[in-house]
């Protein structure tokens, strides 16, 4: 491949919809920029593969690359935008607890490291600060979160803040990690009226706010919102932790024949996926959701729909829904296990223990 070929690849991954192909056009560009020892090109090319990869769901495949851009950038600063550089260190930062691998103590060091390069480039701690909210709600500690709300939002904005819709909807899920419902819902209102949204907002806030309006049993605004987000969510497997707060709505409302579809449309997402926080959600929905059908007995006859990746597939295609709730049980629990452990908490059983209560209770 030429430069010139290597060029066309390029801009035909950056023309390409977010996705799976996409990212193979990418890594394609990637393999020949460094095969033909075109720095730059290389540099460039990963930093919009980060990109497509945070917004297509494939957040794993950020982080070797970043680390690749972040040691290139430190040998040839003047060769590069430290802004571009950045932003993309807040994603990885932002994305980095969802992988329970990923210790405490790495956490921590990259947070301080990301610290220094903000310092280093006279950029505001807002950013800085806001992802360590990000990463102690993520770690199951929403309660420090909360305390540090204050002290966050007095922190000058500049360039590489996030939106305004975005911090928004950082202390709407703050105040729902601490079940401030009334509160949470109250500055959730700019987001679900529609004078503030970007390209992830109003999708993950018309979710997340299902969980404190089923808590306060107000169904005709879940049902609102519901509709809304499904429709912002249902073609983007970013959003997979999203579709299963939507599922477990299905199931609290006894939504089956919406749930089923949740549950074969998006299941592959969660298989596929290397998000392990994401895998999480969804698998414990979906046992949920199967419970949900037991229950019901000879009053459904769904067409369960299993990928062929799974263990618990059948060729036949029919399935003992106890079994199949049993192995989504069993896998959601020992991913609860690992980021437990990690943790250090009983943050994610907890949250296991609240699905649950919350569809008995409904």
């Amino acid at each position: 491949m030429n430069f010139e070929e290597l060029e066309a690849v390029y801009r035909l991954a950056r023309s390409m919809e977010q996705g799976a192909a996409q990212m193979a056009v990418f890594e394609e560009a990637i393999r020949a920029a460094d095969t033909m020892g075109e720095l730059v090109a290389a540099y460039q090319i990963r930093m919009d593969y980060i990109h497509a990869a945070v917004f297509s769901g494939y957040k794993e495949k950020m982080l070797v690359a970043f680390s690749w851009c972040l040691a290139k950038f430190d040998e040839n600063p003047e060769q590069f935008d430290d802004y571009s550089l950045l932003w993309s260190f807040k994603w990885v930062l932002e994305n980095i607890s969802e992988f329970p691998e990923i210790t405490r103590e790495q956490i921590a060091n990259l947070h301080a490291e990301m610290k220094d390069w903000f310092l280093r480039y006279g950029y505001s701690m807002r950013p800085v600060q806001y992802l360590h909210l990000t990463n102690v709600m993520r770690m199951g500690q929403p309660g420090i979160a909360y305390e540090s709300l204050d002290s966050w939002q007095t922190l000058p904005r500049d360039e590489m803040a996030d939106c305004e819709a975005c911090e928004q909807d950082k202390i709407v899920e703050i105040l729902i990690g601490v079940n401030e419902n009334e509160k949470a819902l109250a500055q959730a209102a700019p987001i679900l009226n529609g004078k503030m949204s970007c390209a992830e907002i109003p999708h993950i806030t018309l979710a997340n706010i299902l969980r404190p309006l089923m808590r306060m049993n107000k169904p005709e605004e879940c049902e609102e919102y519901f509709q809304k987000g499904y429709r912002l969510t249902k073609k983007n497997r970013d959003f997979l932790t999203c579709l299963s707060e939507q599922l477990l709505y299905c199931i609290w409302s006894n939504k089956t024949e919406m749930g089923l579809k949740i549950f074969n449309r998006h299941l592959p997402w969660a298989v596929d996926t290397f998000n392990l926080n994401d895998k999480f959600c969804f698998y414990d929905s979906c046992a949920l959701f199967l419970d949900l059908l037991i229950q019901q007995g000879s009053k459904v006859n769904p067409k369960i729909i299993i990928p062929e990746e799974l263990p618990c597939h059948q060729e036949t295609g029919k399935y003992d829904l106890a079994e199949l709730k049993y192995w989504f049980s069993e896998q959601s629990q020992e991913l609860a296990d690992r980021f437990n452990e990690r943790n250090q908490n009983s943050y994610y059983s907890d949250l296991r223990t609240e699905k649950r209560e919350l569809v008995t209770k409904s």
